[in-house]
């Protein structure tokens, strides 16, 4: 929860800073009149949802196509089994980075969650496995975080 905040924050910073980017290109008449804030947060919500969308469009387009990288991590136990969902933050010629979500231990709470980061190139019309990091594990082996965050 904390990297959601901390996504939250850089979106805003990142915001501001395109918002006051836009601001000295504006003539000074017509930025008088208008507010700010309006566009503050209009930028935030583009820099917040912006990756959140690329990552969703991505996992329409290539998930079916990466779904034997994934079962080949889990095959070779480098991902835990009971896999909740898998994103794809980016497939470009012949490289492609996927978050996988697993799920490893049930509490009357809720459950905790395994984040892993797997590289896949392709070998002619086919996707490979190329590595698996962890992100973010229960082991403990790993403090890391995705962009955008994911749990």
């Amino acid at each position: 929860m904390f990297g959601l905040l901390a996504y939250a924050f850089a979106a805003l910073v990142v915001a501001g800073a395109l918002s006051a980017l836009v601001g000295f290109f504006t003539r000074v008449g017509s930025s008088v009149e208008k507010g700010a804030g309006l566009r503050i947060l209009i930028a935030w919500l583009v820099c917040f949802a912006g990756p959140y969308v690329w990552v969703e469009a991505n996992t329409a387009k290539y998930a079916a196509d990466l779904e034997p990288v994934v079962d080949e991590a889990i095959q070779k136990s480098k991902i835990e089994p009971d896999v909740q969902f898998v994103k794809v933050q980016y497939a470009w010629k012949d490289r492609a980075k996927l978050i996988v979500v697993a799920k490893t231990e049930e509490h009357e709470w809720g459950s905790y969650r395994n984040l892993y980061a797997v590289t896949a190139v392709k070998d002619g019309e086919y996707w490979e496995l190329d590595e698996v990091i962890p992100i973010n594990t229960e082991d403990g082996d790993s403090a890391g975080f995705s962009i955008p965050p994911y749990w």
